[in-house]
């Protein structure tokens, strides 16, 4: 899609010190009649959570933020709105400097750690619904820096202190509003011509529906090798340098609205292609839990839904990460 047909979105970005969770603040300005595209930013999290209700604790200087949506993405393409985040993600830290970006499926991001490990540096959390029309939140958190690489402070519109430090450039700014206090929402945010918005009674999975049957043919096994434990990483550290977290916000939220555009018009084939080169999984033995039964086989990839191509002994099947758990072997 060209970029002139691209429909576009735009970014209002609020910021708080503290707040128990960013996407429970986003869906109070839901219910508000919040617009699309308010970006909700705390610098501390005192309830973070992750998928099926785990507990997400930050790194001091991480960027910790949900986007407010309303897709234009019947509900069986919803979880496209997660490859977007993690693909941005993941070109965001690449600008930053990062040699290579690395997606553990469904919804992390990683770093390399010497004999084998593996730092988890990031999270994409995405609820969805109707009220009655669709709507979206996409929490993100990534540790950006950590005590052994000091911070520029969050918020500053330069990298002080390290601009011998190439970066790759931002091609456009975006516009914020400000900071605000942390206390709840006290007044609805502007409407968004959809009509106020109701109780989220209807919330859809995250990603998908359990296991199903692939029709595809396996791909060879390459490569295949045991992932091991992951431990908390930072992207300050893996880069060598501090790294302000309003630096990565913004290069992510440039690289989201291509692909939320792109999607839009029907087209996510962009976001699933940097999905895919930068695939952990792919070749490695998993273990995941879906739909009650506790699978293990070779991950293959993910097909063109954004599911995990499974090899098991009976067979290849397909995972939606909606209801699926994954462990390591």
């Amino acid at each position: 899609m060209s970029e002139s047909l691209r429909p576009a979105i735009s970014f209002h970005i609020e910021r708080f010190d503290e707040l128990e969770s960013t996407n429970s603040t986003a869906r109070e300005w839901l219910r508000a009649g919040a617009d699309e595209g308010a970006v909700i930013v705390a610098e501390r999290q005192t309830v973070g959570r992750g998928r099926q209700g785990r507990s997400w604790t930050s790194l001091p200087g991480a960027l910790l933020f949900s986007l407010i949506l309303r897709p234009r993405l019947p509900p069986q393409d919803i979880p496209r709105l997660g490859f977007y985040c993690a693909a941005a993600a993941a070109l965001a830290a690449e600008d930053e400097g990062l040699d290579q970006a690395w997606l553990k499926w469904p919804n992390d991001l990683v770093l390399p750690r010497s004999g084998g490990r593996w730092a988890k540096w990031g999270g994409i959390l995405v609820e969805a619904g109707f009220d009655p029309n669709p709507w979206a939140i996409a929490g993100v958190g990534l540790n950006i820096g950590t005590l052994t690489c000091p911070l520029p402070a969050f918020g500053a519109d330069s990298l002080g202190g390290v601009e011998n430090q190439p970066s790759r450039p931002l091609s456009q700014p975006l516009p914020e509003t400000g900071r605000g206090a942390s206390k709840p929402l006290s007044q609805p945010l502007p409407e968004t011509g959809r009509g106020a918005s109701k109780p989220l009674s209807q919330p859809l999975p995250e990603t998908g529906r359990g296991v199903r049957p692939s029709s595809s043919p396996a791909a060879p096994l390459t490569g295949i090798e045991h992932l091991n434990g992951v431990e908390p990483g930072s992207l300050s550290d893996a880069v060598g340098r501090a790294i302000a977290p309003e630096s990565v916000l913004r290069r992510l939220l440039s690289h989201f609205a291509r692909y939320y555009g792109d999607g839009a018009g029907g087209d996510w084939k962009g976001a699933l292609e940097v999905w895919r080169k930068r695939d952990l999984l792919q070749g490695r033995i998993v273990t995941c839990t879906a739909g009650g039964k506790r699978l293990e086989g070779t991950a293959m990839g993910v097909d063109d839904r954004g599911a995990l191509i499974l090899r098991t002994a009976s067979g290849v099947i397909l995972v939606d990460a909606g209801a699926a758990h994954l462990h390591t072997v």
